[in-house]
């Protein structure tokens, strides 16, 4: 599926990028090779990357659990 269809982006590629450390749409899309043009898909991203964020456990309980 596209999330950007100003470049053709894929939800894939999305999803790589924010694995790879993307914290916002312009940083997300910039590691596809890309910058925002009409910011329509930038709202989506976001909340990829808010999902993304949730999942990870917080620093804070991955030392305490180490613990």
């Amino acid at each position: 599926m596209f999330i950007c269809t100003c470049h053709g982006v894929r939800e894939s590629q999305i999803t790589q990028a924010v694995e790879a450390g993307a914290r916002t749409p312009k940083a997300a899309l910039e590691m596809c090779g890309c910058r925002p043009q009409c910011a329509r898909c930038c709202k989506e991203i976001a909340d990829k990357i808010r999902c993304a964020a949730q999942a990870r456990p917080s620093a804070r309980g991955a030392r305490a659990a180490a613990q």
